[in-house]
């Protein structure tokens, strides 16, 4: 991993990043000795990313296509804990790699030792999951039954500020409904509420009496309610990389064509990966648009039609989108960073047959878009061309 991937990947948003790092330097500092994230110590100055390597997938694994996954979790330990971007040792997490690092690192055996067992079961679980913000992390290891320092599930303030003033926004209207007239007793009560939902452990009454004025059943009042900030997370995540989307989108449609002119079959079977490309990104793009308008739809019912029951069962049910919609953004923001590093050395211009290719195949498989090749016919071999999926 060169210098450019590895600040693109540290300054990704919390879909792609987890600091671990960062968290346990703040729980060192208030001498919080009892919360950490992992039992293993180094594991605990390590920064955790999502992270798809396209020049291994360009090349090395594209013989295992059917069989790699597109997204690897790795573990990135800065050399500097003050100076991440400066760099550090990084591996691909599996159990076979972590062990080989634990060695190097502590130079004890890997074989039976407990800590770093448990350590495996959290790295397992979080290696499963498509993208790493808090919202999806949370709700992960509360169905594996496994403990998670809510330290470590902290929102960044200016992301937090961010989602606050959204909710604040929506909720408004349903809290001056519920506790009568807009005045500093009532947005007293709304702050309250949002802290409630945005900080698991934050209980307050006025949540209950919201959750009584939309006609939810008590028991389950605070984890249908807190669903809707895992939602408006999700709006801030949509709006940061929407720009970037939109750029990207057009390039893709309008401008995602080699430097070297080519014809005939080779040019043939490009248009077809590239027509079968879009209608994956398309698809993609509908299904997290699907997602986000049924939430607003459903809130438009509630405020304006007085009809709180479709916002309140998708509420209840929107857990179960996490983690669709968390696996579509961490898709859209790897494909567009990725976009962005492959143009910057041609100054945005066309890229070089090879490394588009290189490139073309990077997108098929973050989109899941299988490949109607891994590589285009030779100019000189003539090949049946697989013909395009509708």
């Amino acid at each position: 991993m060169d210098r450019t991937q590895l600040r693109v990947l540290l300054t990704a948003g919390p879909s792609r990043n987890l600091n671990v790092l960062e968290t346990t330097l703040r729980l060192e500092h208030e001498a919080n000795a009892d919360e950490r994230m992992f039992r293993v110590a180094f594991l605990n100055r390590c920064i955790i990313l999502k992270h798809l390597d396209h020049r291994a997938h360009g090349r090395a694994t594209a013989a295992r296509v059917g069989v790699e996954r597109p997204t690897q979790t790795l573990l990135y330990l800065p050399y500097d804990a003050n100076r991440p971007h400066d760099g550090g040792e990084a591996i691909v997490y599996t159990r076979d790699n972590l062990r080989r690092l634990f060695e190097a690192r502590t130079h004890a055996s890997s074989a039976f030792n407990d800590n770093l067992v448990e350590d495996e079961t959290t790295l397992d679980l979080l290696d499963t999951l498509p993208a790493l913000n808090p919202f999806l992390l949370r709700d992960a290891f509360a169905r594996a039954a496994r403990p998670l320092p809510e330290a470590y599930l902290a929102l960044d303030p200016k992301v937090m500020h961010r989602i606050k003033r959204r909710l604040l926004g929506r909720i408004r209207p349903l809290v001056v409904a519920a506790f009568g007239t807009d005045d500093a007793t009532s947005i007293e009560k709304l702050e309250g509420v949002i802290d409630s939902l945005l900080m698991p452990g934050v209980t307050c009454s006025e949540l209950q009496e919201l959750g009584a004025a939309l006609r939810i059943d008590p028991d389950v009042a605070p984890e249908v309610l807190g669903a809707w900030a895992g939602i408006a997370f999700y709006e801030d995540e949509l709006e940061r990389l929407r720009p970037a989307i939109h750029l990207f989108a057009h390039w893709l449609v309008h401008e995602a064509w080699p430097q070297e002119p080519i014809g005939g079959e080779r040019a043939q079977a490009m248009r077809r990966r590239l027509d079968h490309l879009r209608s994956a990104v398309r698809g993609a793009w509908r299904d997290i648009r699907l997602i986000l308008d049924e939430y607003r739809d459903t809130y438009i019912a509630m405020v304006f039609e007085d009809r709180p029951g479709p916002f309140v069962a998708f509420l209840r049910n929107c857990r179960h989108q996490y983690w669709r919609i968390g696996d579509l953004f961490g898709r859209f923001e790897q494909a567009v960073s990725a976009w962005q590093v492959f143009r910057v050395p041609f100054d945005d211009g066309a890229i070089p047959l090879n490394l588009f290719e290189e490139f073309l195949f990077f997108l098929e498989r973050t989109f899941s878009s299988e490949p109607l090749r891994n590589r285009l016919p030779s100019k000189n071999k003539r090949r049946a061309v697989r013909p395009a999926m509708a």
